[in-house]
């Protein structure tokens, strides 16, 4: 008796696993669902936030190009002797 309501659960939950399965092939194929698209939401956002970060480091070495620009000496320049101003060399 056992053994026949093992069997008859078994069959039941292969039944439903099918069915399971058919359902999300069916809704891959479709389309994305929607806690897939809410992460490829997240992903972006965070790639957003990447360029975002790598554009304000780009920025940043651009200022200190140009305060190092600032800083160099034109008489230096003239005579192939670029330093910045308030060095010295050894």
């Amino acid at each position: 008796m056992r053994a026949d309501i093992g069997k008859a659960l078994s069959t039941c939950a292969f039944f439903a696993a099918v069915a399971l399965c058919n359902t999300a092939n069916a809704g891959a194929v479709i389309g994305a669902t929607e806690p897939t698209q809410i992460l490829n939401n997240v992903q972006l956002v965070a790639s957003y936030a990447q360029q975002a970060q790598q554009t304000v480091t780009q920025v940043n070495q651009y200022e200190t190009m140009l305060r190092n620009l600032e800083n160099l000496n034109p008489n230096a320049l003239l005579n192939g002797q670029a330093q910045l101003s308030g060095t010295t060399t050894t």
